[in-house]
């Protein structure tokens, strides 16, 4: 719940179960002391809670007409599916964005953005999405939120009809798929165990304030966990980034590297990697691994940021894949347009498609330029 209050820029304050400042909040609502709550203003409590209960009750949730048809849907609202849903709403175009969290997409969850052009100071990536979301609606784009979609299946006319987890349908001319990817799980013992209360998979506010002056690990060489090192170093006593290779030259920008290299806060190990965690309700140790053997760190903190896997169980076969999953699109598909999927009428674009050069601003030129494919498609189907 905090997770997706804070994506979703909603103000709140959280207390852990079983402390002094969470019995005192139960006792003032008359709930139990030991189960979670959400409690709005002084009369409002929400047991049981889930992100569609809350997101309901604030008004983001909200229903779309049974069958309601649009131009265009897209699904995910990251970089990509943002832009798409600018660019589609700047040319008439009905369009309605879908997301299972909030927006953002793995942007959000970035701390600071430093080489999109534009910001000399950098953004966050909610900032950046969150400007274009709004942008987006001035346009008449609509979002709907938290909202999963379990399938997708294509009538005989050729349009297309999204199914969401709550049974509720859209039918749709066209599709873009912008569902990104998620970080993989590492192939650890215990690591669900201590899913959220020691292992994380982003470095947001939220997981700063549970290291603030303690050591922590954060796992990966790419540009995502450069970025989560530098921006945990601001509270953490101490930031160790485990890489498995023995460079960053390759998956890594430049200058994000050289400023990992020259913070005296934050310590690069190569060709390491974690084996085993320790703990008992919340993560205290871990032991990893490296060419002169195993030690074990004390740490309450682990950020994985390694490999990416698409999101793309929900497309029920209806478009080809690579051997991981990605999207395959332009020649490979064998449709004429770069962003075009194998089925007329769905396009891919953003970190999900196969051969992207998984960068925001990569990201949001893809959610732009497919619009006008999109349009051509659309225009196409109205003719006939």
């Amino acid at each position: 719940m905090a997770e997706f209050a804070a994506r979703n820029r909603l103000p709140y304050r959280s207390y852990p179960l079983g402390s002094d400042e969470a019995a005192h909040v139960a006792s003032s609502c008359g709930t139990a002391p030991l189960e979670p709550v959400v409690v709005f203003g002084r009369d409002v409590v929400v047991s049981d809670p889930t992100p569609e209960k809350v997101a309901r009750l604030l008004g983001l949730d909200q229903d779309v007409p049974e069958d309601e048809a649009f131009d265009v849907l897209i699904v995910g609202a990251g970089p990509a599916g943002v832009s798409a849903g600018v660019y589609a709403g700047a040319e008439g175009l009905r369009a309605l964005v879908v997301d299972e969290t909030a927006i953002g997409g793995q942007a959000g969850t970035s701390s600071r953005i430093e080489n999109y052009m534009g910001f000399p100071t950098g953004i966050s990536g909610a900032d950046l999405v969150w400007r274009g979301e709004v942008q987006a609606m001035k346009f008449g784009t609509r979002f709907v939120m938290p909202r999963r979609i379990e399938s997708l299946d294509q009538l005989d006319n050729g349009a297309f009809c999204a199914t969401f987890a709550n049974g509720r349908r859209v039918l749709a001319a066209s599709v873009v798929v912008a569902t990104g990817v998620q970080y993989r799980r590492l192939p650890i013992a215990r690591l669900a165990e201590f899913e959220g209360t020691g292992i994380y998979y982003a470095a947001t506010e939220n997981e700063a304030r549970f290291c603030r002056d303690t050591e922590v690990l954060v796992i990966g060489g790419g540009n995502s966990a450069g970025q989560a090192a530098m921006f945990l170093s601001r509270t953490a006593r101490h930031v160790r980034l485990l890489v498995r290779g023995d460079t960053l030259a390759s998956s890594m920008s430049s200058y994000l590297s050289s400023r990992l290299e020259a913070d005296p806060a934050i310590t690069i190990e190569y060709g390491t990697h974690a084996v085993e965690l320790h703990g008992g309700d919340r993560l205290e140790a871990v032991t990893i691994r490296n060419g002169d053997g195993d030690r074990t760190v004390a740490s309450c903190a682990v950020f994985v940021m390694v490999g990416a896997a698409p999101n793309t169980g929900w497309l029920s076969e209806l478009v080809a894949l690579d051997g991981k999953g990605f999207v395959l699109t332009g020649e490979a598909a064998g449709a004429m347009s770069p962003f075009a999927t194998s089925c007329a009428g769905i396009y891919a674009v953003g970190d999900v498609r196969a051969g992207s050069v998984k960068r925001v601003s990569s990201s949001v030129g893809e959610g732009s330029v497919v619009i006008s494919n999109v349009w051509e498609h659309v225009r196409g189907v109205n003719r006939a």
